[in-house]
């Protein structure tokens, strides 16, 4: 696992410096703490921070081959390197060290940009070729490792994370108000968009290439739907081998991740996804060590009512953790986590998302990541399965396409019914300019995203267009949350669920088999009652319940308003500040809890206004 960067001057026009190298490289140093290299030839400059976990000793970047025509840089785990390196030792091909990071190398040497087919895990890396002059860069099909770049008057510069783009004095900074106007409305930037002006992210799924002659994306992967196995599975005895099939291939998929040279664990968030994980894991790694975090308040309220329901939040993940590692006897280490430190902690997340959070329960993550990293430098997680198996509420309310007409994860409703506004986004669209409204065409413009990609999607059965809607424009950003609050404790996380393999298998089942009734991710649950007996029942019957954010706030929200309030905010920009005004003299003075969807709205407006802060922009 690494941090990545480069610059590549295509028309030749100056040298790359080698000390904006190092300055890059700085700026990733919590990707990879553990060495860092540069590698600049004139007009080429490539840069690595890595974390290791496989060949300690000899995977250092930047890497060449023997002729030193092709250099890479990598980020990720290749799941199947050794399979791949022995297929092109039979072809006569050498190795020097043992690196996953070598494997790409010899495999892109052999194959060209084919090479990616054959690639089982997440990845985003860079290769120079010298004999072409041509940089070639490449991301997993589902976009679990980030990959950003800019290029401008002859100069390309891409890295892992933003911040280190942003090193380069000649980057003018700006605010794409496209990116605003997605994170308002759509609750994170789309797909290659960012909030920085002329920063793009390289998509999943994609590879690129930038020579002399220009730049050129091109897409790798997309979902095979299959409508031939579709109707095959509605003829036959419906389900029969299915369970099976998906047993084996999580199972594989977790036996695959379970590979490396330092010490490893998984999240148990007391939820079915992550328990999934673990249980599994258990089987090859006995006595894992598990981790989960809480907050005091949280537990008092749910040992007072254990069935209350607080937001999204259905009971105390603590217990439901505890159960589990009691039960399936893992090295469990639980966390009770302060909240007097919650804004200081916001400042800091922001820092390392390079956006605005999309809800206070981050915190969760960022932490957990951060005491975890004491004792493990690889957690598994069971992000991606919500996607796959209809986890989303949505899901459950059975509508179909003639009632879906925006984003399944965006509340919204019509401004001419009573009530309005009733929503966090319906807050936030009362509060907009004019002028921003008609900059941005937001409405029309997410109208037009959405319905491109249910038309994308080829397939006949909702349930999996809706899917496909999801893997293609949720998952990314929570992955990316994944991705940066792990990093930021130099901690690296697999997510076993986004095998591809299994993705393309999942999504070609029929959705009536996925979701049933009012039970979510019924499948699933078939699934671990047949081949996991030891699995607890009360984990299995728990409804969906996101990581919690901690509900002693309020000293939080007195500071958000006192901060709000405040003269000449960046945030003015895209908000009438007489509404704003009318919009914070409606919290009541000392009033607790931070689950009105009015709340969400205001975290929303403080994280746009600290991102601004923070990044001076």
């Amino acid at each position: 696992m690494c941090g990545i960067s480069g610059i590549f001057i295509t028309d030749h026009s100056e040298k790359v410096n080698p000390e904006i190298l190092r300055s890059m490289n700085r700026a990733l140093a919590h990707r990879g703490p553990d060495q860092d290299g540069i590698y600049f030839r004139e007009f080429i400059g490539l840069g690595s921070q890595r974390l290791s976990i496989i060949d300690l000793e000899s995977g250092a970047q930047p890497l060449s081959n023997r002729e030193q025509s092709l250099w890479i840089v990598f980020n990720g785990e290749i799941y199947n390197h050794r399979e791949i390196r022995e297929n092109l030792e039979k072809r006569g091909y050498c190795f020097r060290t043992e690196s996953d990071t070598e494997v790409i190398l010899r495999a892109y040497e052999a194959y060209g940009t084919d090479c990616l087919h054959l690639l089982n895990g997440m990845f985003a890396f860079a290769i120079w070729d010298e004999k072409q002059e041509k940089l070639f860069l490449a991301r997993d099909r589902l976009g679990i490792k980030p990959l950003f770049y800019w290029m401008k008057s002859g100069k390309f510069v891409f890295a892992s994370e933003i911040k280190a783009i942003l090193t380069q004095s000649d980057h003018p900074i700006g605010v794409n108000p496209e990116a605003v106007a997605e994170y308002l409305f759509c609750g994170f930037p789309l797909v290659s968009n960012t909030l920085f002006r002329g920063i793009h992210a390289l998509s999943p799924g994609h590879f690129l290439e930038v020579s002399r002659k220009g730049l050129k994306i091109r897409e790798y992967w997309d979902v095979p739907f299959s409508e031939m196995g579709y109707r095959t599975w509605k003829t036959r005895n419906r389900g029969e081998g299915d369970l099976e099939n998906l047993y084996n291939l999580l199972d594989e998929s977790v036996h695959h991740e379970l590979f490396s040279h330092v010490p490893l664990g998984a999240c148990l968030s007391g939820g079915l996804d992550s328990s999934l994980v673990t249980a599994l894991a258990l089987k090859y790694h006995p006595f894992l060590k598990t981790f989960n975090i809480g907050y005091t308040r949280n537990t008092e309220v749910f040992k007072q009512n254990p069935h209350r329901i607080v937001g999204e939040v259905r009971g105390d993940d603590t217990y439901y953790a505890s159960l589990f590692a009691r039960e399936l006897k893992t090295d469990h280490h639980l966390y009770i986590l302060p909240t007097d430190s919650l804004c200081e902690a916001i400042d800091r997340m922001i820092w390392h998302r390079e956006k605005p959070l999309v809800t206070l329960s981050e915190y969760g993550h960022f932490r957990l990541n951060q005491e975890a990293s004491q004792k493990v430098r690889v957690l598994l997680s069971g992000q991606g399965s919500d996607e796959l198996f209809g986890g989303y509420y949505y899901w459950l309310q059975r509508k179909d396409r003639q009632n879906t007409m925006f984003f399944p994860w965006i509340w919204r409703t019509d401004p001419r019914k009573p009530g309005y506004p009733i929503s966090a986004v319906d807050f936030l669209e009362t509060l907009v300019t004019d002028e921003f409204r008609w900059e941005t065409l937001y409405w029309e413009v997410h109208q037009d995203r959405f319905e491109e990609y249910l038309t994308r999607a080829k397939t006949s059965d909702f349930f999996n267009k809706l899917s496909y809607v999801f893997v293609k424009l949720h998952l990314h950003e929570m992955l990316e949350i994944e991705d940066r609050h792990s990093m930021a404790s130099s901690v690296e996380v697999r997510v076993p669920f986004l095998d591809h393999r299994l993705v393309e298998w999942v999504l070609n089942l029929p959705g009536e088999i996925k979701t049933q009734k009012s039970d979510e991710k019924h499948f699933l649950k078939q699934m671990i009652r047949k081949y996991l007996p030891d699995f607890p029942e009360a984990i299995l019957t728990r409804k969906k319940s996101p990581m919690p954010p901690p509900f002693e706030v309020q000293e939080l929200i007195n500071t958000m308003l006192a901060s709000l309030k405040q003269p000449h905010l960046a945030i003015e920009a895209y908000f009438n500040r007489e509404k704003l005004n009318a919009f914070l003299a409606s919290f009541q003075e000392g009033s607790s809890g931070l689950f009105t969807q009015k709340h969400y709205a205001l975290i929303r407006l403080y994280f746009l206004e600290r991102w601004h802060k923070v990044f001076n922009v």
